[in-house]
């Protein structure tokens, strides 16, 4: 009875990854590139955010409530109440974003 019951408390301890949506709000994920550009996107609950460093200092920010499939997810800024729709790819330790016809790759940082 005593290890049945350890088994049960324990395996609500763990989250299992279902599908790549899971992997990707799972995780941190940042990139940096040669242009000084660094981008950083992550997840707490339903909400997304998404920031670029640009190299002459400025950062724009992206935040607010997050909808997602399997495919793509958008992001409804809390500031302008405007939705922005990225397609996304899951490789592992790294995700391909794409935005219109722009693509970034992130690292998995935690």
């Amino acid at each position: 009875m005593p290890i049945l019951l350890c088994a049960v408390l324990l395996s609500g301890c763990r989250r299992v990854v279902t599908d790549c949506s899971d992997e990707l709000t799972m995780h941190l994920w940042q990139g940096e590139y040669d242009n000084g550009m660094s981008v950083s996107l992550s997840f707490d609950d339903d909400d997304a955010t998404l920031s670029l460093s640009l190299s002459d200092g400025r950062e724009n920010r992206i935040n607010g409530l997050c909808v997602l499939d399997l495919e793509q997810f958008v992001i409804i800024d809390d500031d302008t109440s405007e939705s922005f729709s990225f397609g996304y790819t899951v490789h592992g330790d790294s995700v391909d974003i794409t935005y219109d016809d722009a693509s970034l790759s992130l690292k998995k940082v935690k």
